[in-house]
């Protein structure tokens, strides 16, 4: 049927002269069909971002969260424990295991930023809202770590200043009772050279008697005992005294190194916090062009507002002259009508 058609019409179409170009027609229809069917590679081989690098990004984001909250709270315990001045039970080794904990920590979080930094540029989605909730993630993140980061220095600084304090406290206390205790020692040598010189006078009398009586001879006795005793606490304190100084310098190495242990964590964390201070400063740059925009756009918003003003005023002053045209056509249009009835 449609052949025998379309050879009516091809033969009507050379009578009325005419073109028939329906074969034309059906060939490209052909060629449209055939492209259209044909697997398109190029499209095929550019993989968009799906919803599942955006699930991941906010896991690893949430998991990022998690573990600055916990470094927040082990912070806190830190500054706490960090507050106390007292020269006995000094948690150094508490305070020298959170601070370690807490610089692996933030270690461990900067890692996982630059991490998620890198994840958000790769996987871009070209949606302008998108890319942009990514990236303010990342950025809050990162201000985030910054003042953890600059709290744990300042913590450090007060420990380190606190430690300092006691030392000199230390010090200052051993300088006291020092002069003392040789003042005490020094007595307690000569004393019995004293008796022993009391002992040498009344030894003298007996050459006029020739007879020593019972209380030389008792004060003699005892003074030999005292003397003897005496004789071994000095030496029993003597013996004593390089098993202090030895303990004594080993505590005072142990404060040393973890002064040195503290400053040296200062001075990472100062570098670590300049990093991260630089993008901050990046991230103010960009909230001080979004300020700028926003300011631009409230300019034009009301002088758009000023230009609506002036044309409602233009407006209502010709709001008369309107009701005037209005009420003159309907006048004209009823004579009009009457004079066709």
């Amino acid at each position: 049927m449609s052949l025998s058609y379309g050879a009516g019409s091809r033969t009507s179409a050379m009578h009325c002269g005419a073109v028939d170009r329906t074969d034309e027609f059906f060939a490209t229809a052909d060629s449209f069909r055939k492209q259209g069917s044909a697997p398109q590679t190029p499209a095929a081989a550019a993989p968009l971002p799906g919803p599942a690098s955006a699930v991941q990004f906010n896991t690893a984001a949430t998991q990022v969260s998690r573990m600055i909250n916990n470094t927040t709270a082990k912070l806190e315990n830190l500054a706490r424990i960090a507050q106390t001045r007292t020269l006995f039970n000094d948690p150094g080794e508490q305070i020298a295991q959170l601070t370690s904990v807490i610089k692996a920590d933030l270690g461990t979080i900067s890692n996982e930023i630059d991490l998620l930094s890198r994840f958000g540029a790769e996987h871009q989605t070209g949606n302008r809202h998108v890319d942009s909730h990514t990236n303010g993630i990342i950025k809050d993140l990162q201000s985030r770590v910054a003042e953890q980061t600059r709290q744990f220095h300042d913590v450090l600084k007060i420990r380190s200043a606190n430690m300092k304090e006691q030392d000199s406290r230390k010090e200052r206390y051993t300088k006291r009772a020092a002069p003392s205790a040789s003042t005490s020692s020094h007595g307690l040598r000569h004393r019995p050279g004293m008796i022993f010189a009391c002992l040498r006078c009344s030894r003298l009398l007996p050459f006029r008697s020739h007879k020593m009586t019972s209380a030389a001879k008792d004060m003699f006795q005892e003074s030999a005992s005292a003397s003897t005793a005496i004789d071994i606490d000095l030496e029993q304190q003597q013996a004593l005294l390089p098993q202090a100084s030895s303990g004594a310098d080993a505590y005072l190495d142990s404060r040393a190194s973890a002064i040195s242990t503290i400053e040296t964590t200062m001075q990472e964390l100062g570098e670590m916090y300049q990093r991260l201070a630089v993008l901050v400063a990046g991230q103010g740059e960009q909230l001080e062009r979004i300020d700028d925009n926003i300011g631009r756009t409230l300019d034009n918003t009301s002088a758009a507002h000023e230009q609506l003003e002036i044309y409602w005023q233009r407006m209502k002053s010709n709001r008369g002259l309107i009701i005037k045209v209005f009420l003159a056509l309907i006048i004209f249009a009823i004579i009009f009508i009457g004079v066709i009835a």
